[in-house]
């Protein structure tokens, strides 16, 4: 039975005598319950739609894609709906993106990148950062090319999608792995 007082499921039995048994539960409840997901791929557009069934202590859902289904990396992150993470009513959510603001976020990584660098530095050090800091540019300059082609599936025709669940204790967890449908 539900006990609204503690916020938590209870199970109880009648015995007699020793029962010789254990109960041991979870500490802390999952902290989301994956509905559907979905991911369609439309006129060079990332759409991707999930449900959350419940959730508990949740923060913030972090999206990210795979061409080989192994090697993900992120293309954005959405805010939990729940009030204060915990919801026991199924909530939908939505991300899109476009290879347009694919390269956007990559460039404010790179603003972001060399403000770090160059902050706070004798100029010795600060010559040493711009210098790694330009070859870390040209690394991502042609990850930010490489990634045209993932967002949209057209280097190997598949694009695989899963949701990373950010507790608000910085735990995470993932949502199972899907293949984004071209339209």
């Amino acid at each position: 039975m539900w006990n609204n007082d503690a916020v938590r499921w209870e199970v109880s039995f009648n015995t007699t005598g020793f029962s010789g048994f254990w109960v041991k539960t979870q500490a802390t409840a999952l902290p989301v319950a994956f509905g559907s997901i979905s991911a369609i791929i439309k006129n060079g557009q990332l759409a991707i739609d999930w449900i959350t069934e419940s959730e508990t202590n949740n923060d913030h859902f972090e999206i990210l894609a795979s061409q080989d289904g192994n090697s993900f990396y992120k293309i954005g992150s959405v805010l939990s709906k729940a009030k204060d993470g915990n919801s026991n009513n199924a909530l939908p959510y939505s991300f899109s993106i476009t290879e347009n603001q694919a390269r956007a976020l990559a460039g404010l990584s790179f603003i972001g990148l060399l403000a770090i660098g160059c902050a706070g530095w004798g100029r010795r050090k600060k010559i040493i950062s711009a210098v790694v800091l330009l070859l870390l540019s040209g690394v991502l300059f042609y990850s930010c090319a490489k990634s045209e082609t993932d967002v949209d599936g057209s280097a190997t025709g598949k694009l695989f999608v899963k949701i990373i669940q950010v507790d608000k204790d910085g735990t995470k967890n993932s949502s199972k792995t899907i293949q984004a449908v071209v339209q």
